[in-house]
């Protein structure tokens, strides 16, 4: 565990505090299950730092960080952030609690192989959660798998239809 000053670069405490990556990683979520995914693109023009992560679609959190290797499809990273949701969802509100198992469902197919993802009700589904949730578990849970959507469309396009 590091206790590290604000505004930091994220490349310092990455390669110099941290040691650099045991394998090659394509991602971070920083902040926790509800935290932003960051690409390792973004890590280099990165601060530690609230504002920063929020003004580029991402969220601080707590700033524990999971690196997430090159070899770990993003399609089943995703499935993992609504499994999470769905299991500890509090089940007060319809959005969270029938939004988190739905997302889930979705991903449960494309991991079986046995239907791709709909693009729009994929969409349709994390803005109810993100507007609508009682919760911040289930409200927060768009923005990581957004950001996955936004920086690592051509990994799971081959998942998705229109």
């Amino acid at each position: 565990m590091y206790e590290i000053d604000m505004g930091t670069p994220m490349k310092k405490i990455f390669n110099e505090i941290g040691g650099g990556y045991k394998e090659p990683v394509k991602a971070f979520q920083i902040g926790g299950p509800l935290g932003g995914v960051v690409p390792l693109s973004e890590i280099d023009n990165l601060n530690l730092d609230f504002q920063e992560f929020s003004a580029k679609g991402f969220m601080l959190g707590h700033a524990s960080v999971v690196s997430i290797p090159k070899s770990f499809p993003m399609v089943e990273y995703i499935h993992h952030l609504f499994e999470f949701s769905a299991e500890e969802s509090c089940g007060k509100c319809f959005p969270g609690r029938l939004g988190s198992y739905r997302g889930k469902e979705m991903f449960d197919q494309v991991l079986k192989k046995t239907a791709k993802i709909p693009l729009k009700l994929l969409n349709d589904l994390l803005v109810t959660m993100q507007k609508g949730c009682l919760c911040t578990l289930c409200g927060a849970i768009p923005t990581p798998v957004g950001n996955i959507l936004k920086y690592f469309m051509d990994e799971i396009k081959s998942d998705t239809v229109s």
